[in-house]
């Protein structure tokens, strides 16, 4: 397979992943080169004239390892700049008639309409589940034969400030082929097995200045729901509360341990710049768990928010790099989603790292879509 070439642009760094799949279907990483950057807040970036700058730099760390040149890129959008909406789509039969691929792809087209979505233009679509006769759901109903099918299908739309502020950066590269997906759907599918999703899956990325909220299902997003609080506002209230500087701030909530059960005056000591920082591991701990707190009470508003039902019996699954690192932090979160929470991770070997989710499901949905692309290929020289 030829090279895969990713750009995920996170709340905190630019990442550009160059990657491949051996003839064993397995992913294998040949260039990552990441760049911290201003980041965005509200579906809005901070510093948009730094932004080409930071892919630059995350572009040439990642050709430099690689030893290639990026021709095409697959663009992951993250969820502040993404909507995404389900809608059922119907479509009846004179007789009894067996479904076909260009069926499918019709019923998706009777829903892809979104004049009521102005400022927004789809860049996904993919089916939650289909209905035949009315009978039980199910996922792919190609082959199978019925008078009517009924869908669930499931559109990522992706703000078009968005779209046209990355191509014109890498127009400007000389970068003219890409394609854009939605980041998030993108983990979602990467992070969960098919037989997973059928029965539902509840994802919380929580990264450094922005969290989205996905209930899951099939092969879509059912729901999603992006607001801007990370793991950077518990290193914002570090700051605040000790009046230290940010550098000092990160490497206190690095070391965090919520499942400590402190001795009395046990601190933290932080080594900057040759100087020693101690602080009370009992107020630090108690800081950190009050923001994880707030932002459960957001991730709860979400849930609330949603506009399909979020079965209770599910596990929360916790990703991203805004808290993941932080020991004891699922099960303070628990406490507050009132249910159990599990971190998820990619399985790619050395990249199964919570902060690296959307990138990795980038590369493994960037990697089907060549590859189905390629069978097309094969199949028309044989029309």
């Amino acid at each position: 397979m030829a090279d895969i070439a990713v750009l995920d642009i996170g709340s905190k760094s630019i990442t550009v992943l160059i990657g491949e799949k051996n003839d064993s279907d397995i992913y294998y990483v040949k260039g990552l080169g990441q760049c911290p950057y201003a980041g965005y807040s509200n579906g809005e970036f901070f510093e948009p004239e730094n932004l080409k700058s930071s892919i630059i730099t995350a572009m040439s760390i990642a050709q430099n390892q690689a030893g290639v040149q990026i021709k095409k890129f697959f663009v992951g959008v993250p969820g502040e700049f993404t909507q995404v909406v389900c809608r059922e789509v119907k479509n009846n039969f004179l007789k009894a008639h067996k479904i076909s691929e260009k069926d499918v792809e019709y019923l998706y087209s009777l829903g892809n309409k979104f004049d009521d979505y102005p400022g927004y233009t789809p860049i996904n679509c993919s089916q939650i589940y289909f209905i035949l006769n009315g009978s039980e759901r199910l996922i792919n109903p190609v082959g199978m034969v019925c008078n009517e099918i009924k869908g669930l299908i499931s559109y990522a739309l992706c703000d078009d400030m968005f779209l046209n502020t990355i191509n014109i950066i890498l127009d400007e590269l000389g970068i003219k082929k890409r394609e854009f997906s939605s980041s998030c759907w993108a983990e979602a599918m990467h992070l969960f097995q098919p037989i997973r999703r059928d029965k539902f899956a509840l994802l919380a990325d929580i990264g450094y200045i922005s969290t989205s909220v996905m209930l899951i299902r099939g092969d879509g997003l059912m729901d999603m729901i992006s607001f801007s609080f990370g793991g950077g506002n518990i290193i914002a209230e570090l700051m605040e509360r000790f009046e230290i500087d940010f550098d000092i701030a990160a490497k206190l909530k690095s070391l965090c341990n919520l499942s400590l059960q402190p001795s009395e005056n046990e601190v933290y000591s932080v080594e900057y710049q040759g100087e020693r920082y101690d602080f009370l591991v009992e107020e630090v701990n108690e800081i950190v768990a009050e923001v994880i707190g707030s932002l459960g009470v957001c991730i709860n508003e979400a849930m609330a928010a949603f506009k399909y039902e979020c079965p209770r019996y599910i596990v929360m699954n916790l990703t991203g790099g805004g808290i993941s690192n932080i020991r004891g932090a699922k099960d303070e979160l628990s406490k507050v989603v009132r249910r159990p929470v599990e971190i998820i991770a990619s399985n790619i070997p050395m990249y199964n790292k919570p902060s690296l989710s959307t990138t990795m499901g980038m590369l493994d949905i960037s990697g089907r879509s060549i590859e189905k692309e390629n069978i097309i290929t094969k199949l028309l020289k044989f029309i």
